[in-house]
């Protein structure tokens, strides 16, 4: 049974130059649950503000409306990021801004790549 774990990035000399926090592993349980707590909200709230967005946009009456309802727009696209930032705890943002990524199986990737690369 696999669990989440964070340990230390190595570097691909063997090395301990690169001593930043990494994603080594996530169990299937919680991969699903953050695809589907996390992920799809994301994706449909992003979806939905596209298409009202756009829709909004298309009918401002006059440049400066357009404007105005661009910049609405902005911000309500980037209001989860602002209330990030004012409100977690600076540990988590650390934690967040210096973390690896799980790398990409090598598997997907010979198998995606585009012919020439």
């Amino acid at each position: 049974r696999s669990h989440t774990c964070i340990g230390r990035a190595q570097s691909d000399a063997g090395d301990d130059a690169d001593d930043s926090p990494a994603l080594v592993s996530i169990s299937s349980r919680r991969l699903f649950a953050v695809m589907v707590l996390v992920v799809m909200p994301r994706l449909i709230v992003a979806y939905a503000l596209t298409v009202s967005g756009v829709y909004y946009l298309v009918f401002s009456a006059s440049m400066g409306d357009l404007m105005l309802n661009a910049m609405a727009l902005a911000f309500i696209k980037d209001v989860d990021e602002l209330l990030f930032q004012a409100f977690a705890p600076r540990k988590l943002k650390t934690l967040q801004s210096s973390i690896k990524p799980l790398p990409s199986p090598p598997d997907f990737i010979e198998k995606n790549a585009p012919a020439g690369i």
